[in-house]
């Protein structure tokens, strides 16, 4: 989940900016900033989050092979 969600937000610079912008209202401004409490308040990275998950759930990407067919 946390690829396709950085590969999505490395495809969206605007997006970059808007996330970078609510973290730094939120008060992180370092990696040493990051609690789950601020991170709970960035309502847009939660969001690309779950829409990332929504859309690249477990059942598509991990996939496994039960049978073998023979055609």
């Amino acid at each position: 989940t946390s690829t396709w969600c950085l590969l999505r937000l490395a495809h969206d610079s605007k997006l970059q900016q808007e996330v970078f912008d609510e973290l730094t209202e939120s008060g992180i401004r370092s990696v040493a900033d990051m609690t789950r409490e601020a991170l709970e308040r960035s309502k847009l990275l939660h969001g690309i989050i779950y829409e990332t998950m929504r859309l690249y759930h477990e059942s598509v990407s991990m996939r496994k092979c039960i049978q073998d067919t023979v055609l």
